[in-house]
């Protein structure tokens, strides 16, 4: 029972932390971008 709680615990844990890293870096690119282009003037 707990094994299979700790593995679906982890499976989740491992899932949000993903996305949340790769929304970080998508918001970071983005971000980039913008800026890239306000000061070259685009």
């Amino acid at each position: 029972m707990y094994e299979d709680f700790d593995k679906y615990l982890i499976k989740f844990y491992n899932k949000n932390v993903k996305t949340c890293l790769s929304q970080m870096i998508f918001n970071l690119v983005n971000l980039s971008l913008t800026m890239l282009k306000a000061s070259s003037g685009w």
